[in-house]
């Protein structure tokens, strides 16, 4: 639904409840004349079906109101959603952008070490520390004073940026 269909809607709904409380008024007048006489019952009769109509019609409008509003909340949803995966993707960029700049900032004339790769990674949150398994302090004949660290999300970020959300 675009903008134009909304207002177009929510003038229709504007009109609508216009006429509504301009029935109800006169059929509440209508009944007060047809109890005391005043009217004829077939006058009476058509005034009843003219409510129905509108009621039915306000029902409709209801319900049309109430699938914009649902609309309107489920974009706004996406919106935010959308607004997070940027902010979350800026974040990202500016940490690679940061590492990149920081690895190349030795070149042409020079190279980087592991253990300043290592710094560098660290700096920018590709790495985090952690603390070893059993199994990778056996395999690497580390002990509890030993420094360990695992790649982060965005370290593991398959090549193209997709991921699982």
């Amino acid at each position: 639904m675009n903008d134009q269909e909304l207002a177009r809607l929510s003038a229709e709904m504007r009109e609508a409840i216009v006429r509504i409380d301009s029935n109800n008024a006169h059929a509440c007048a209508g009944v007060v004349q047809f109890a005391r006489g005043e009217r004829p019952a077939a006058v009476f009769v058509a005034q009843c079906a003219d409510y129905k109509i509108v009621r039915a019609e306000l029902l409709r409008l209801t319900h049309a109101q109430e699938l914009l509003e649902g609309w309107v909340r489920v974009r706004d949803d996406r919106i935010a959603d959308l607004c997070k995966d940027l902010m979350r993707a800026e974040a990202e960029l500016a940490a690679l952008k940061g590492f990149a700049r920081d690895v190349m900032e030795a070149w042409p004339d020079g190279g980087v070490d592991g253990g300043e790769l290592q710094d560098i990674a660290l700096r920018h949150g590709l790495l985090e520390p952690s603390v070893p398994t059993q199994e990778e302090r056996d395999e690497w004949g580390l002990c509890d004073t030993d420094d360990w660290y695992r790649r982060t999300a965005l370290a593991l970020l398959p090549v193209g940026g997709d991921r699982e959300r």
